[in-house]
């Protein structure tokens, strides 16, 4: 009976101290979600490959949806090692790529979150394109990874 009651306040204080935790570290649940998709984007800023491959589990998935010059819709469906390896190898003196996000809305439930922004990008200070981000994230060892990513791409009706 005794250890029945153990388990019972054990698993009434666990989500206490879990958040405890949390608020203790000074950073809050939608910060430590955000915490691999800023690394994502500072790390395309600096073309830091290393800082953008922390962001991801190791078999994330990317996707693209964009209008060919056709006007269908297409879905393309990109490597990460490709982008990594794109970032990485990016030379010094081309300009930055730098993506702004402009609005951001988070869910979270237990292992999971999601992540809808809409973005703005950048080469250097010259416009590229807009769209929106659709990240999916899992907590791995009590850190958020990015799982897969879907965005889209357009030049038209932006929000710069």
């Amino acid at each position: 009976m005794k250890s029945l009651l153990k388990n019972k306040i054990k698993l009434l204080l666990m989500p206490v101290l879990l958040c405890t935790g949390i608020f203790a570290s000074g950073q809050s649940v939608n910060d430590s979600v955000m915490e691999p998709i800023n690394n994502l984007f500072e790390g395309m800023l600096k073309a830091d490959s290393v800082l953008v491959k922390s962001a991801f589990f190791a078999d994330a998935k990317m996707f693209t949806s964009y209008k060919n010059k056709k006007g269908e819709e297409v879905i393309k469906e990109e490597q990460l090692k490709n982008f990594l390896f794109a970032i990485g190898s990016k030379k010094k003196d081309t300009p930055d790529w730098n993506e702004k996000l402009l609005s951001t809305e988070i869910k979270i439930d237990g292992g999971i979150a999601q992540v809808w922004s809409e973005y703005s990008f950048f080469v250097g200070d010259q416009f590229s394109h807009c769209g929106v981000n659709a990240f999916q994230l899992i907590r791995e060892n009590s850190k958020w990874k990015i799982i897969h990513i879907m965005d889209t791409r357009r030049k038209k009706d932006c929000n710069k």
